[in-house]
């Protein structure tokens, strides 16, 4: 399954008019020429925290093989700090954008590391995966501005989000990339989030510890 749909509806055109009034006239943070974003839940409460590339710092435990994540490392060559840490909202993360997490977390679904991205026309990201395949990674997107030329793709195939309110898991410790073949930018709101209550079918913490076992 590459993503999967939730029983949760917010008011789009709430979120959109809070994006064009508040986010899209700050600079992005971006990433790389095609991929940047602002955060809405941070660790220090600046939108500009948030976009450390942490999957560069996994390695091998040389004793037992498994693959491991160097903390220290990456805090300090990128100043990374774990995602659950970003929990506090920023300078974007107000008005309805409150309510959206909130409902969220009613769900327990314990959102984190809450960003607004952006794809420009023609980007896309490469392919990577954003943890080890032995690390629990699910996040949540809420489509904002799309249009049928985008999708999130994984190796099982290619999978289109509308921006109709909907809210949608994928796991990202497995290969993936997203694209805009599209003419406008495609904004996402994306956030980390936990599911161990079992309020998904195919992305819960007992059933990643169940593939390891």
């Amino acid at each position: 399954m590459i993503a999967e749909k939730l029983p949760l509806i917010f008011d789009i055109e709430r979120i959109r008019y809070y994006f064009d009034k508040n986010v899209k006239h700050l600079e992005p943070v971006w990433q790389n020429n095609m991929f940047g974003g602002w955060s809405l839940l941070s660790t220090s409460g600046d939108y500009k925290d948030g976009f450390q590339q942490g999957h560069m710092y996994f390695e091998k435990d040389p004793v037992t093989g498994k693959d491991r994540f160097n903390y220290e490392k990456a805090n300090k060559e990128c100043g990374f700090t774990w995602p659950k840490m970003h929990v506090n909202p920023t300078q974007v993360g107000g008005g309805y954008m409150v309510e959206v997490i909130q409902k969220i977390r009613d769900l327990s679904l314990q959102p984190h590391r809450a960003r607004w991205t952006v794809i420009t026309p023609g980007g896309t990201t490469s392919w990577h995966r954003d943890m080890a395949d032995n690390f629990y990674g699910v996040r949540l997107h809420i489509p904002v501005t799309t249009n049928p030329d985008c999708a999130f793709e994984t190796e099982e195939g290619a999978f289109h989000m509308p921006a109709d309110g909907s809210c949608y898991l994928v796991a990202v410790n497995k290969m993936h990339k997203a694209y805009n073949n599209g003419p406008v930018d495609r904004i996402h709101i994306i956030m980390d989030v936990i599911d161990d209550t079992g309020v998904s079918q195919h992305h819960t913490v007992a059933q990643h510890r169940a593939k390891l076992s």
